[in-house]
């Protein structure tokens, strides 16, 4: 099919999309239209991972794509990719805004990150406002108030994972230790725990409150997987709490080998799917020290997503991406890779892109659905071991 046919019937296909995220697709009209062209050629993409802060995965989620963008100039018909990284920083350090008033002033026509939902909410409606697409990979706090259309993300909200996590739990007694913040607030309000604890500067201190209520199941979700985690889960055991009665799951979620034997039993939970090691060696070719392979298929279909909806466009304008990009994922032709979508794209006017993160869609609020939930144990050398396979 010619490409000027392609983009007359995609016109009618998205005309749902102008008005949000996801719907049921209304009739066709003679009046939907795509958005004027506004592009120059060069699809760019800014990136406002936080690499300072304490937060471990924005060298990944780099590494992650810049293997994207390499992949996508290595297949024939590619628009140009330039990528602009920023550090977002963390809400209240001033970084967020300067990377912002940054990547606005170079044009970007799609910005990939924040890294949190703190930051997020800080990125986003500078972003909205200026029209240029958001998609995160790894914020999954409670998104702000007006934020969709216009913020995706490609990772579930912790509310989602939250309730996922309660029904794998089916337990009528649940603890949860948590971050203050926005993240923590968004677990409390997806799990519902009937104990409520927010790490403080005494794990001992929390362990016992969490004890003496006798939870049928521990949940841990930090800030991290760092000395303060350990610290709490440590005491947790120390207090009494079986180890086959923790669950480990969100930023905390990592191998703890110094406390094998103590955690031998206990579970973990992530989101998304099991990563194929070919999928990181590539990202590793990009960074060879990588020291963590979190959120990088995320990362990745990110950068994906913004390709795809260009090309879906015809045209690498901010809001012709907006526009063509929660139909990517969605119901069409499978197809696995940008070589292979765009070879899709040659002869049928809708796609259905699966990553390396798995398939999944958008809901009416943008964000992502049908990711597969993932159970580990930990065994006897404290590390994660793939408890049932995905379904």
């Amino acid at each position: 099919m010619p490409r000027a046919q392609l983009v007359v019937a995609l016109a009618l296909a998205v005309s749902a999309a102008l008005a949000g995220c996801t719907g049921p697709e209304p009739m066709p009209t003679p009046t939907a239209t795509m958005p004027a062209p506004s592009g120059d050629g060069i699809l760019r993409i800014g990136t406002v991972f936080s690499t300072s802060g304490g937060d471990a995965v924005a060298a990944a989620q780099t590494a992650a794509v810049n293997a994207a963008v390499r992949e996508i100039g290595m297949s024939a018909g590619a628009i140009p990719v330039e990528v602009i990284n920023r550090n977002g920083g963390t809400a209240g350090d001033g970084l967020a805004e300067a990377a912002m008033a940054d990547l606005l002033a170079r044009g970007v026509d799609a910005i990939i990150g924040p890294s949190s939902a703190e930051v997020a909410a800080i990125v986003v409606p500078l972003a909205v406002s200026a029209g240029i697409p958001v998609i995160s990979a790894s914020a999954t706090g409670d998104r702000l108030a007006g934020s969709s259309p216009g913020y995706w993300r490609v990772i579930p909200s912790l509310r989602q994972q939250a309730a996922d996590l309660a029904t794998a739990l089916d337990a009528p007694e649940v603890a949860l230790l948590r971050a203050d913040g926005a993240e923590g607030a968004a677990w409390a309000a997806g799990l519902e725990p009937t104990t409520d604890v927010v790490i403080g500067a005494d794990p001992g201190a929390d362990a016992a409150t969490i004890a003496g209520a006798e939870p049928d199941a521990v949940v841990v979700s930090t800030a991290d997987a760092g000395d303060a985690t350990a610290a709490a889960r440590n005491a947790l055991l120390a207090a009494g709490i079986p180890a086959d009665r923790l669950w480990i799951t969100g930023r905390s979620l990592a191998a703890y080998p110094a406390v094998a034997a103590a955690l031998e039993g206990a579970h973990g939970m992530s989101w998304g799917s099991t990563l194929d090691a070919g999928f990181v060696d590539r990202v590793r070719l990009e960074d060879p020290g990588l020291a963590t392979s979190r959120y990088v298929a995320e990362a990745y279909d990110a950068v994906m997503l913004v390709a795809l909806a260009a090309a879906l466009a015809g045209d690498d304008g901010a809001a012709s991406i907006a526009a063509t990009l929660p139909s990517v994922p969605d119901a069409g032709i499978p197809c696995t890779g940008y070589g292979a979508c765009l070879d899709v794209l040659t002869t049928q006017t809708d796609i259905a892109y699966t990553g390396p993160s798995g398939p999944f869609r958008f809901d009416d609020a943008c964000d992502r659905v049908g990711a597969v939930a993932l159970r580990y144990v930990y065994d006897a050398t404290g590390s994660l071991t793939l408890a049932e396979p995905p379904s």
